[in-house]
């Protein structure tokens, strides 16, 4: 069974991203599709934990994976479960742009946020979205 769990942070991140698609493009149906586009992207992570950059530079243990133009920041933890902590987008610099963020990684350890991959069942509730 492959899973994640998303973040607060990274829940309310893709509501900025949806907000400021749907303002940008005057557009509902673009930024709901710009958000699905990307929401897509974890449940791939989720079915191979380890693919994306690692990026110890940042700090230990975080990974990276590109979604269009925004970029998921992750981490892998035991299980397998990948933990979405962030969505930026990918002209900022990930460097500054984590330093201004935080996660509770309580309430993702709580199992708050969290999402299964399965093959016979792509949807469900994260955070709010419907994540297929």
């Amino acid at each position: 069974m492959s899973e994640f769990r998303l973040s607060p942070e990274a829940g309310a991140e893709l509501d900025g991203i949806w907000i400021h698609m749907a303002r940008a493009s005057g557009s509902i149906d673009i930024a709901t599709r710009v958000v699905e586009s990307i929401t897509e992207r974890f449940w791939l992570l989720a079915r191979y934990p380890y693919m994306g950059r690692r990026r110890d530079d940042l700090r230990p243990g975080l990974r990276s994976f590109t979604a269009g133009d925004y970029v998921i920041v992750h981490r892998v933890v035991e299980d397998d479960v990948v933990l979405i902590l962030h969505v930026v987008h990918g002209s900022r610099d990930i460097c500054r742009a984590l330093r201004s963020l935080t996660v509770d990684l309580a309430f993702v350890a709580a199992g708050l946020y969290s999402c299964e991959a399965s093959p016979a069942r792509r949807s469900s509730r994260c955070s709010g979205f419907v994540v297929r």
